[in-house]
């Protein structure tokens, strides 16, 4: 039997904030309805030991946690593993609200709630992505507060180039640290990377294109003097073109190293256009 359960939970996008947010800086990320996922029932695609863990989580409803393990539920998706568009996220923000008693009454509180779920995943989880996917909405994050926005249409072409692998976030993560500790330059320029990060958010959220492209730009130029390690092969051409054109500009969505790379402007390269 294969019948599906009818809601779909998106998959995300982080716009700003790769690696600053480690720091303290803002992250935007955003639903991203080219991919979803649904629960279905599927013989012999068990989630069981994920169901096991969700046991093992205080406020989880028993009951219904056993009776998906009867009817074999499954997660039933096309959001690319490894690409950072929010797998893990997807199913988390699913798990949450089948089998979970709707008690968190801020974003934050749901953020860590979901963090505790998606655990299982990354081991730890920062519960930005399943919040997205359990939100449907943009969310704006910083180390004071969370919030959901609103996003202005600026008729401007943000697109993602897909570079064919996948990649592992937490060697990434390393990469970065050790970069960090060791290189004051790495740091000195984190800390500019990072307040680009927030006139670009900041640029978005009250529609001013100019400020935004140019802070798109800054970005790109930084990350691709100083993140060499998280831009693929098959990438760096069309990140280079982009900034001696200025006809578009690349920048990292996530950790980089594979998945999809954002990039804003006129690129006719193969792409998939973002709405938001």
């Amino acid at each position: 039997m294969n019948t599906t359960i009818k809601k779909k939970y998106n998959a995300k996008v982080l716009l700003f904030g790769e690696y600053t947010i480690i720091d303290g800086g803002s992250a935007l990320s955003v639903p991203f309805s080219e991919f979803s996922g649904h629960w279905c029932e599927l013989e012999g695609r068990s989630l069981i030991p994920f169901f096991n863990h969700l046991k093992s989580i205080k406020k989880s409803n028993q009951e219904k946690l056993d009776s998906a393990i009867n009817n074999n539920w499954t997660f039933c998706s096309n959001i690319p593993i490894g690409y950072g568009c929010g797998s893990s996220g997807a199913l988390t923000a699913a798990a949450y609200e089948s089998f979970f008693d709707q008690e968190a009454n801020t974003l934050k509180d749901e953020k860590v709630a979901l963090a505790e779920i998606e655990n299982f995943f990354h081991g730890q989880s920062s519960g930005l992505d399943p919040l997205v996917s359990l939100k449907n909405k943009p969310i704006l994050v910083n180390d004071r507060s969370i919030s959901t926005v609103g996003l202005t249409s600026l008729n401007m072409a943000f697109f993602l180039v897909d570079s064919k692998r996948k990649r592992k976030t937490s060697d990434l993560v390393k990469v970065y640290n050790q970069k960090k500790a060791e290189s004051a330059t790495f740091r000195e320029n984190i800390e500019t990377l990072n307040k680009h990060n927030d006139q670009a958010i900041s640029a978005l959220l009250c529609g001013d294109k100019s400020n935004l492209l140019e802070c798109f730009r800054k970005i790109s130029q930084i990350q691709w003097e100083y993140f060499q390690e998280m831009i693929p092969d098959n990438i760096k051409p069309i990140w280079i073109k982009g900034l001696e054109t200025k006809a578009y500009y690349i920048k990292l969505s996530g950790a980089g190293g594979g998945g999809f790379f954002l990039g804003i402007g006129n690129y006719n390269g193969e792409s998939i256009q973002l709405d938001f």
